[in-house]
């Protein structure tokens, strides 16, 4: 595999954690409730995502990573 090419791959392995990256913290609402003297907070990571488009990002990244050996051969 040219050096090149390699190159290419890793570039987009950063592409791919970069684009599923969130530092907007207003699209990832906090609950408080309150109950009984009890504070409970709630975090919600998903940023709006369905539970498949969640499930697609991940294998997606885990894929790139993984397969990194097999692009460094």
């Amino acid at each position: 595999m040219a050096n090149d090419e390699l190159l290419s791959r890793i570039d987009r392995i950063y592409a791919s954690v970069d684009a599923n990256k969130e530092f907007d913290m207003s699209k990832l609402p906090g609950v408080v409730w309150q109950q009984q003297g009890v504070v409970w907070l709630y975090q919600d990571f998903r940023s709006g995502l369905s539970q498949p488009e969640i499930q697609n990002i991940a294998h997606s990244l885990i894929h790139n990573t993984a397969y990194l050996k097999d692009h460094l051969r």
